[in-house]
């Protein structure tokens, strides 16, 4: 390990058993930083650099406090060699735990106030999760080192502002919270190469891996969550929900059990881990894909798919919902065998305890990562309908649309009206073909409403006549697959 003298700022290295005490730097990075070859031959433009007037200042505040070495991510670090920097990622959680004190720079805050403290660089970064989390005794410092607080003193705006509990802020110890706590903390934060959004949280799980830059963020996530499921059985790591995105059917999904980014944790802050049912049956990546015993329970919601399941993890919600909370599930469908896929990742199942695991069935299930559907599978239904202005008709064009600025209709918890409306091409007195489309997902039923009337001419909004045509639907049960418009010349 390498630590700056604070009297001279050399740089000087120490063996793991003999590190003096030191302060440690907590900063968000500019463009005049110091590299290490700069720190060990200086040169008139570095010592003119942004980055090498925030090391000293880091010294001149640390050395009154008796501080005679301090550590900086900039210069200690030889980046250049990817053997060192591999080792400097995996060992950064100990080095910030290990530091007497830590200093928290924020070059971009003027004076304190929440609100400042909410926007600035530093508490949206991946890297600065772990180092306000793991040392002990944590000070801020604004734009002109002037102190702020400390993290003890302001513990309780940190927890607001950053989604962290307070006890963890306190105890140093992440391992108090469940592994879909721990993601939830890093959903919002970002990380300049998008491997590092995996590798910034390698303390927090106490894990370590190889650094593979150029892997791409998802594959360097999906070897996070693969190296903690080595140590821990800890199943809120499938409690995720992915973000629903337009354009995407969300029944039409197939995804593994493993997230593509921290992000999809956004929302299970207040997921918790529970004792395994199962009498802690062991679960492991196989070339199967990951295997794993789940408590399995046929999804009534899904009655035109029978191979439908709800999987109970061992976790639960743990907020104001009773001593017990409410289970924790995701969907499954069975491909063939024992191989499953996840589907409609958009949701997460949750439900009162009480008899839910009477009613579950164990299961072993195998599910990979990357789906492989057997020969002849068919996808799920895909509940909902896609609008295209490039429908082509003889003789008849669509004229209106409703709603105009959304093509395309994902199915909700609430049902669906879309509306499409044709005219003819040769004949303006035929007026319009009006088509309303509705989905309604109490039933899982499609109706449709077909109605020509020459008083809608051009210029006619159909969105007047989306009332009346949904009073005229109304009562219409009949379930339909496809809807099709048949037409030739003149009609």
């Amino acid at each position: 390990m390498r630590l700056i003298h604070c009297a001279t700022l050399e740089l000087k290295e120490f063996n793991e058993c003999d590190v003096p005490e030191y302060a440690i730097l907590s900063h968000t990075w500019g463009n005049e930083e110091v590299s290490f070859e700069e720190m060990i031959r200086p040169t008139p433009a570095t010592y003119n650099k942004a980055g090498y007037h925030k090391i000293q200042n880091f010294a001149s505040e640390a050395a009154p406090y008796c501080f005679e070495y301090i550590w900086v991510d900039t210069c200690c670090i030889k980046k250049e060699s990817s053997s060192e920097l591999s080792e400097a990622i995996n060992s950064m959680y100990t080095w910030y735990k290990n530091a007497a004190r830590c200093y928290v720079y924020l070059e971009d805050v003027e004076h304190f106030t929440a609100e400042d403290f909410r926007k600035c660089r530093w508490s949206s970064r991946g890297w600065t999760l772990q180092e306000l989390i793991a040392p002990a005794d944590v000070h801020f410092y604004c734009k002109h080192w002037d102190f702020m607080f400390t993290k003890e003193e302001c513990v309780f705006v940190l927890s607001e502002t950053l989604g962290i509990r307070s006890e963890i802020l306190l105890t140093c110890d992440p391992s108090l919270a469940s592994a879909a706590e721990r993601m939830s903390w890093a959903a919002r934060r970002v990380t300049t190469r998008p491997e590092d959004m995996a590798y910034c949280l390698l303390g927090i799980f106490d894990v370590n891996m190889p650094m593979l830059y150029g892997e791409g963020g998802i594959k360097a996530f999906l070897r996070l969550q693969g190296e903690i499921m080595k140590i821990s059985d800890d199943q809120s790591l499938f409690a995720w929900r992915k973000k629903e995105e337009e354009g995407e059917s969300l029944y039409s999904s197939y995804t593994g059990l493993l997230a593509p980014s921290p992000m999809e944790f956004i929302d299970s802050h207040n997921i918790e881990f529970v004792e395994n049912s199962l009498e802690n049956c062991p679960y492991s990546s196989t070339n199967k894909g990951i295997s794993i015993r789940l408590n399995v329970i046929p999804s009534r919601a899904d009655r035109h798919e029978p191979e439908v399941y709800i999987a109970l993890l061992d976790c639960r919600y743990h907020e104001d919902h009773g001593p017990e909370g409410r289970a924790v599930g995701i969907f499954l469908r069975r491909l063939e065998g024992d191989q499953f896929a996840r589907i409609d990742p958009h949701r997460i199942f949750n439900e009162s305890h009480s008899r839910l695991f009477d009613r579950a069935d164990p299961t072993d299930v195998y599910v990979r990562q990357s789906i492989r559907l057997p020969r002849g599978h068919r996808t799920p239904r895909v509940y909902g309908f896609v609008l295209s202005d490039q429908i082509s008709i003889p003789g008849i064009y669509l004229a209106d649309m409703w709603p105009v600025n959304c093509l395309r209709l994902l199915p909700s918890e609430q049902s669906k009206i879309a509306a499409l409306c044709y005219r003819s091409r040769a004949d303006p007195t035929f007026g319009t073909l009006a088509v309303l489309l509705r989905w309604d997902k109490k039933s899982m039923r499609f109706s449709s409403f077909c109605t020509k009337d020459s008083s809608w001419t051009e210029g006619t909004s159909i969105i007047d006549h989306v009332e009346t045509m949904g009073r005229r639907i109304r009562g219409n049960d009949a379930e339909i697959r496809l809807v099709i418009i048949e037409a030739t010349d003149g009609t």
